[in-house]
């Protein structure tokens, strides 16, 4: 189970150095729900092990999908009432073929074709909530 109180604030400190969403990495953390170590899924780096190294590789990949995405990163959602920037289905469809790309050889049991819709999921619902929970 996630304890949102004690790992919000530590997602939202480093995002907002890097001008990430906390709210997304929140969404990729409950999606993910790896085990200590893993806990948003990233694997193999050694500058990951621990869950402070799992959030800064995370916000830091996240960085740099954002300076790499060519297209509208960017959709108010007005339709939902709310005033507020969030990523475009477009974005997060980009960053789920490259965080969890669909096929990868360490993806045996086909987990990431659920990515973006997992992903997705637990975005919108904090965006529109207003809050990780």
């Amino acid at each position: 189970m996630i304890n949102w109180s004690v790992e919000y604030p530590q997602i939202e400190a480093i995002c907002l150095k890097r001008n990430v969403d906390p709210f997304f990495i929140a969404a990729i953390r409950s999606a993910e729900n790896g085990a200590p170590g893993r806990e948003f899924g990233v694997l193999r780096r050694d500058d990951a092990q621990d869950y402070a190294g799992q959030l800064r590789v995370c916000t830091r990949t996240i960085a740099g999908y954002l300076a790499g995405f060519r297209g509208d990163a960017f959709d108010l959602l007005e339709s939902i009432g709310l005033k507020r920037a969030c990523y475009s289905p477009a974005f997060i469809s980009y960053c789920a073929g490259r965080y969890a790309p669909i096929g990868a050889s360490n993806d045996l049991t086909n987990l990431n074709q659920n990515w973006s819709a997992n992903v997705s999921q637990a975005y919108f619902g904090f965006v529109t909530a207003g809050c990780v929970a």
